[in-house]
C-alpha cells in the first residue's frame, strides 16, 4: 500500500492530511493543521508545514498540493462534437474567450460532463496560473517531496459526497462544505462537479452570521446551477460537516431556505482516527486522496489532459531516409566542386556588408539632426492659417460691405493669443481668444463654426456687461488645433 501525503493552505492555515491507499480510497492516519505566520508565501508555508510533515514520516509517500478558490479559475463550457484527441486544443481555444483574463501561460485542465441527449457537450474547465504552480513546486522542494499530483478542491469535496451518498451519481446536487473562513460551493450532474464556487463567511463569526452569508451564497449558487446545467431544479443539497457548530449552520440554514439539507459526517465516513476541531476543512483534501487512490483524478495540473502525441510513420521515415542518402551520394561531387565558389562569395559580400555600414556610420549625425528637424516640425501649426481662418469666421463681410453685413452678427475681438501644445511631444496649440458680442445666441453659431475634425472649442467664460452696451455679452474661448499632417517629400 502507498502512503498519500495531501497539503492545503490558505492566508490563515496550513494543512496536512497522510494516509495511505487502500482498496481504491484513501485510508486516513492522521490530519493535523498549524497558523500560517506572514504572507502565503512559498517559505512561509513551507515553515509552518515542516513540523506536521516531519511528525508524519511521510518522505516515501506520493504528494498533491490541494488547489481552490482564487488560486484555480474554473468555468462551465460548451464545446463541439469533435473527437477525442481534439478535445484539449478545443478546450483551450475556448477558455481563452471565456475566463474573463487572458493568460497564455497558464495550465488548463478539464473534465467531460455526462453527455444530455439534445444539448451540446459540455466539459469543466479549470485554470492554474504557471506561478502558483511553480510555487507548489517551492513548497515541496523546501520540505524535500516530489511533487506528483496538483488537484482542485472541489473535486475532492464532490467525491466525499458522492461515496457517503451513491444516489448522488444521478441527477442535480448541490454539495456545501465550510473550510475555515471559506465555504465550498460544488454543483455536481450524475456524480460529476460541474459549477464550483468558494465563498468567504466569517471565519470566527456564530453559527447565526455563519448561516446567514451561507444561505445568501446558497440561493445564489442554485440559480447559478440550475442555468448553467439548465435543470429546472435541485434535486437534493449535502452539507459535510465536521463539528457541532456546523450542524448548527447547516440546520440553520436549511431552515432559512426551507429546503432539506442532508449532512455528512466527515469523522465518521473517514474512519477511526483524531480530526481536528475544523475536520470539514479537509473533506477536499480526503475526497482528493480517494481519487488519487483509485487512479481516476478529475482535474490534475500536473497532469492535464493534452492531444496525443502522433507516431511517426516509420515506413514513410524509412523511405525518406532512403532517398535522402542516395540524394547525398549523387550530390556529393557537385557539393565538393562548389565549396570554394559558396566561400568567395561569402568573403566578397561580407566585404560588400562592411562598406555599407561604414557609409552608415557616416551618415548618422545626418540621421540624428534629420529627427530632431522632423521632431520640431511635429509642433508645426501655421499660426497665419488659423487667424485668418477665424477672422473670417467672425466677420464674414468687410464694414463697408453695408448690403451683406450683419450688425447684430458683429464681433469685436480685445484679444487673440497664439500658444503651442504643452502636450507629450507638443503637437499642434491654442488659440486663445477674448471679445464682446451683442446675443449670446451669436457666440453659439460661431463656435459650431469653428469647430471641425482639427479644432474643438472649448468655451471658458461667457458674463454680462451692461456698461459696454451694445455688446454687452463678454466670452473667452479656447481653440484647440492640433497639427495637419503634410506631405514633406
Amino acid at each position: 500500500m502507498a502512503d498519500l501525503l495531501l497539503l492545503d493552505w490558505d492566508d490563515r492555515q496550513v494543512r496536512a492530511l497522510f494516509g495511505s491507499e487502500s482498496g481504491g480510497s484513501m485510508r486516513v492516519r492522521e490530519a493535523a493543521s498549524a497558523e500560517l505566520n506572514g504572507d502565503p508565501t512559498a517559505a512561509n508555508i513551507a515553515s509552518a508545514l515542516k513540523p506536521l510533515v516531519a511528525g508524519m514520516q511521510a518522505g516515501k509517500a506520493k504528494v498533491a498540493v490541494v488547489l481552490g478558490g482564487r488560486d484555480v479559475q474554473s468555468r462551465l463550457l460548451r464545446v463541439p462534437p469533435v473527437p477525442a484527441e481534439e478535445m484539449p486544443d478545443v478546450v483551450r481555444l475556448r477558455a481563452s474567450t471565456e475566463f474573463p483574463t487572458v493568460d497564455d501561460s497558464a495550465v488548463i485542465d478539464y473534465l467531460p460532463m455526462p453527455a444530455i441527449e439534445d444539448q451540446s457537450a459540455t466539459v469543466l474547465a479549470a485554470r492554474v496560473t504557471e506561478k502558483m504552480l511553480a510555487m507548489a513546486r517551492d513548497v515541496c522542494t523546501k520540505l524535500h517531496l516530489t511533487l506528483q499530483h496538483v488537484v482542485m478542491r472541489g473535486c475532492g469535496v464532490a467525491e466525499v459526497a458522492t461515496r457517503a451518498k451513491p444516489e448522488l451519481v444521478s441527477g442535480v446536487h448541490l454539495i456545501a462544505a465550510l473550510r475555515g473562513g471559506e465555504l465550498e460551493l460544488v454543483g455536481i450532474r450524475d456524480g460529476k462537479p460541474a459549477v464550483i464556487r468558494t465563498i468567504p463567511v466569517p471565519a470566527d463569526g456564530d453559527v447565526e452570521s455563519r448561516a446567514t452569508a451561507a444561505t445568501r451564497e446558497i440561493r445564489r449558487t442554485i440559480a447559478a446551477v440550475t442555468s448553467e446545467l439548465n435543470a429546472n431544479t435541485i434535486d437534493s443539497r449535502v452539507w459535510i460537516v465536521g463539528s457541532d457548530d456546523d450542524v448548527g449552520v447547516a440546520e440553520r440554514t436549511a431552515r432559512a431556505l426551507s429546503r432539506r439539507i442532508d449532512t455528512v459526517d466527515l469523522r465518521t465516513v473517514a474512519g477511526d482516527v483524531s480530526w481536528p476541531a475544523d475536520a470539514s476543512a479537509y473533506s477536499g483534501m480526503l475526497g482528493c486522496g480517494h481519487s488519487i487512490a483509485s487512479r481516476d483524478v478529475p482535474l490534475d495540473f500536473l497532469a492535464p489532459r493534452r492531444p496525443p502525441e502522433k507516431k511517426a510513420p516509420i515506413r514513410t521515415y524509412a523511405l525518406a531516409g532512403s532517398l535522402a542518402a542516395m540524394v547525398l551520394l549523387g550530390g556529393g561531387w557537385f557539393i565538393y566542386s562548389t565549396v570554394n565558389g559558396i566561400e568567395t562569395a561569402i568573403t566578397t559580400a561580407n566585404d560588400e556588408r562592411n562598406k555599407t555600414l561604414a557609409d552608415l556610420k557616416k551618415l548618422e549625425p545626418e540621421q540624428k539632426q534629420s529627427a530632431e528637424i522632423e521632431k520640431w516640425l511635429a509642433t508645426d501649426v501655421n499660426w497665419l492659417d488659423e487667424i485668418d481662418r477665424v477672422a473670417v469666421t467672425l466677420r464674414p463681410e468687410p464694414l463697408d460691405n453695408h448690403e451683406k453685413f450683419d450688425v447684430d452678427r458683429d464681433v469685436i475681438l480685445r484679444s487673440i493669443t497664439a500658444k503651442q501644445a504643452a502636450g507629450r511631444q507638443g503637437e499642434g496649440g491654442s488659440l486663445e481668444l477674448a471679445g464682446a458680442v451683442r446675443d449670446d445666441a451669436v457666440l453659439e453659431a460661431i463656435e459650431n463654426q469653428l469647430r471641425d475634425d482639427r479644432r474643438q472649442v472649448n468655451p471658458k467664460s461667457l458674463v454680462t456687461d451692461t456698461e459696454s452696451s451694445p455688446y454687452v455679452w463678454k466670452f473667452q474661448d479656447d481653440i484647440v488645433v492640433t497639427r495637419v499632417e503634410e506631405d514633406r517629400r
